[in-house]
């Protein structure tokens, strides 16, 4: 039976109606953000890095985050992106300034505006930067050295720095052009004293001449080495000033002339000229007496003189390991360890600041060694530096101009330079005798002992010029590596226009000293000025600071600076050197 509920009369009848609202969200705003493959900038040491990316969202982004680790994703650190964009945002991130040789890792996070996340990480890995490789290539091509005698009571006398005249400088010819030793004109480095010469403004020529052997004797099989320094105040019309080597026999002929190249403009700057030649006295070929010649050819104008100054003679002579006091024909010479301890020094350091060897090409040549081992320095309680430690990429024979063409030239697949990447820095090192007398028109040399070929300057030039990197070192040591500086055939004041280098020669166009063993008052073997230059870059010094200490040094029982015996010489194109050493930021 059915019960009806009563209604009360009077009462309050409340009908509760529950509505239920549902909001749907569509299925196409239902994903999280779209992140596009991200786009690092180039990426150099020392220079922000910019990631660009896309992100694309079915609503709105709302974050997007750059997050980078440099030490292999154990710490990450979070940049906020920024860009522009609602459905589709474009933007920018930047990983900051790091220093050469760090792996960086990157990925990319975004949010959208109802919270939801994703991350672009390159499957999990990460995308990786890196910021560029320290390389190196290291070349001694030769181990053979002459002794060398200076001919003292003449070199810093009278007759060498013309601080008096002694009447032994001679003109024997002369058209339009006359010369004499003038003891209070401006000098070079002993200074008043110069050679001066005037031109009546017409074409002419004249010679002056030094009887070397009226003073001093001939040294049989030695190769004589003039030099002096000439500075013209205006350039010279005409083949300009050369000077020579002429020997004569016993009846006063001729034998033959060596003459060095000729420089008709110095820019009014002091600039060395240079020749050498061997007094090979044998029975077919007598010699018995030797002049110093220089020669001018051409015109400048009233008033203007052409300088010249401290002249230097200095001997090679041979050397016979079984009797030194016989140099007999043919020449010998002494394998030893100048060159290969000198090349040795700077791939120790080099290793000792962090360079592999994967990132080091080392050639070595060190043929019949005199005593089978290399000592850098006496007393370090290291007997052989040459240990087996050192990587050696091509030794003795492998060591020639060809193979360094090879390696230097980035156009040949699996060469060193080919390997050479735009963020790269490098440093190129090579060490050896140079010449000026292989072209004709003077310009230097790199020789190799193996095959006795050469390099030029202009092979070598066009070799370095093509390697793209971001900054180079080159040291060249070797006699006349101020050579290398010049683009052309003057020896004048061009250097090389290499925009990203700093390049160092351990001398001028003269000749560049070393010690052939450790067995000496500095006690070390190399070269005088790269041994105390690389030894000041071990010791964190700058470039700059470094070259300034080399060029200050006074080798054992010299008295004299290096900055006069050999003048090295530094161009910067980088404008660095005040600041580039291995604790820099970027380091070296």
């Amino acid at each position: 039976m059915k019960k009806k509920l009563p209604i009360l009369a009077g009462a309050i009848c409340a009908i509760l109606v529950v509505t239920l609202i549902l909001v749907f969200v569509p299925l196409s705003r239902d994903k999280a953000p779209i992140i596009g493959t991200p786009m690092a900038s180039n990426v150099f040491a020392t220079e922000n890095i910019q990631i660009s990316v896309s992100v694309s969202d079915d609503g709105e982004v709302a974050d997007v985050i750059l997050s980078y680790s440099n030490d292999s994703k154990a710490t990450w650190y979070n940049v906020t992106m920024s860009g522009s964009g609602s459905t589709t945002w474009v933007g920018t991130g930047t990983i900051s300034p790091h220093d050469i040789e760090v792996t960086l890792y990157y990925k990319i996070y975004a949010q959208d505006n109802i919270g939801q996340w994703s991350v672009k990480d390159n499957a999990g890995a990460g995308y990786e930067l890196y910021t560029g490789s320290r390389k190196a290539f290291i070349v001694c091509s030769a181990n053979d050295f002459y002794g060398s005698e200076e001919e003292d009571s003449f070199n810093g006398g009278p007759d060498a720095n013309f601080s008096e005249d002694t009447g032994h400088w001679l003109q024997t010819q002369g058209v339009q052009i006359v010369g004499q030793v003038d003891p209070s004109a401006p000098g070079h480095l002993t200074n008043p004293g110069a050679f001066h010469i005037e031109s009546t403004g017409v074409l002419g020529s004249a010679e002056f001449v030094y009887n070397w052997t009226a003073y001093y004797s001939l040294e049989n099989y030695a190769f004589y080495n003039f030099s002096i320094w000439l500075n013209t105040q205006v350039p010279i019309v005409g083949a300009g000033v050369k000077i020579g080597l002429q020997w004569l026999n016993s009846t006063d002929q001729e034998v033959r002339t060596d003459w060095s190249g000729a420089i008709n403009d110095t820019g009014a700057l002091w600039a060395p000229l240079r020749v050498a030649g061997v007094c090979n006295n044998d029975s077919g070929n007598e010699i018995t007496q030797l002049q110093l010649k220089i020669a001018v050819n051409g015109a400048w104008g009233l008033g203007s003189l052409v300088l010249l100054d401290d002249v230097f003679i200095d001997r090679w002579i041979t050397v016979n390991l079984t009797d030194p006091f016989n140099p007999d024909p043919p020449a010998r010479n002494k394998n030893c360890d100048g060159f290969p301890a000198q090349a040795l020094q700077v791939y120790k350091v080099l290793k000792g600041h962090g360079y592999s060897d994967e990132n080091i090409f080392f050639m070595l040549y060190w043929a019949n060694d005199a005593d089978g081992v290399i000592d850098i320095v006496c007393g370090d309680n290291i007997t052989n530096d040459l240990d087996g430690t050192v990587v050696i990429d091509v030794l003795d024979a492998g060591v020639n101009a060809s193979r360094v063409k090879q390696e230097l030239n980035v156009s040949v697949a699996g060469s060193f330079a080919s390997s050479i990447q735009e963020n790269d820095q490098l440093i190129i090192f090579m060490t050896d005798h140079g010449s000026t007398m292989q072209l004709p028109d003077r310009n230097a040399t790199f020789h190799f002992e193996a095959d006795g070929s050469f390099i030029t300057e202009f092979e070598f030039y066009e070799l370095v010029s093509q390697i793209d990197c971001w900054r180079m070192m080159i040291n060249m040591d070797c006699c006349f590596s101020g050579n290398f500086l010049n683009q052309n055939a003057s020896i004048g004041a061009s250097w090389y226009d290499l925009p990203n280098c700093i390049f160092v020669s351990a001398a001028a166009n003269v000749l560049s000293w070393y010690w052939v063993d450790c067995n000496n008052g500095d006690g070390f073997a190399g070269s005088w000025f790269f041994h105390v230059f690389w030894d000041q870059l071990d010791q964190n010094q700058t470039i700059n600071n470094a070259f300034l200490t080399a060029q200050a040094f006074v080798p054992f029982g010299k008295g004299a600076p290096l900055a006069v015996i050999q003048v090295p010489l530094i161009q910067d194109n980088l404008g660095i050197m005040n600041t580039w050493s291995f604790t820099s930021f970027s380091k070296l």
